[in-house]
């Protein structure tokens, strides 16, 4: 096993509180479902559907048959003489509007990933640990934009607030403080 994103990832309070009005787990459990498998297992997928074909002629030329694990089939293709590295960059991904310091760290002790995920990680991202945080970046983001977008309009709706603050960290917390605010997980429950 391996490690990536050894250093954690550092967040927000406002970004912690506008991911648990989104989501129904912390944004730690979150990037081990989403971002693990950008990181880990597409890139796995990814190799062994473009170069297996190219690594079973060589077996073929040398007699020998392919392994039956995904460890040993990856390892294989990415010692090919002729494997180039893919080295993909997304590009699509939003950075969160942050008024407040990033002063908590999740994922402390990083993500953990196979071996032959982690070579093939490094052979299919440019940058794999900066996937990950472009990845939870991403989804703070957009946590925030539908916080902000949907409180915005209830205290614009509603006669008794007088004003609402111009930054989106300083709404958040505003709204999570009022004795009406709920998470989703303590909303869901209601639906």
């Amino acid at each position: 096993m391996k490690k990536v994103l050894k250093n954690g990832y550092m967040i927000s309070n406002a970004d912690k509180l506008a991911v648990a009005n989104d989501l129904l787990y912390s944004l730690e459990e979150w990037a081990m479902r989403g971002p693990k498998f950008m990181i880990s297992l597409k890139p796995v997928k990814v190799l062994l559907k473009k170069e297996l074909t190219k690594f079973k002629e060589k077996l073929k030329k040398e007699k020998r048959n392919i392994p039956s694990t995904y460890s040993q089939c990856v390892e294989g293709i990415c010692a090919l003489e002729d494997f180039k590295s893919y080295k993909i960059k997304p590009s699509f991904l939003l950075k969160p509007n942050r008024k407040q310091v990033a002063n908590q760290k999740i994922l402390k002790d990083g993500i953990e990933i196979e071996d032959h995920e982690y070579t093939a990680a490094f052979n299919y991202w440019e940058d794999p640990e900066k996937v990950i945080t472009d990845l939870l970046d991403n989804k703070i983001a957009k946590c925030k934009e539908r916080f902000v977008k949907e409180w915005t309009k209830k205290l614009t709706d509603d006669p008794e607030v007088t004003e609402i603050p111009i930054e989106d960290d300083d709404l958040i917390e505003m709204v999570v403080a009022r004795s009406d605010y709920k998470n989703r997980v303590q909303r869901e429950p209601e639906e």
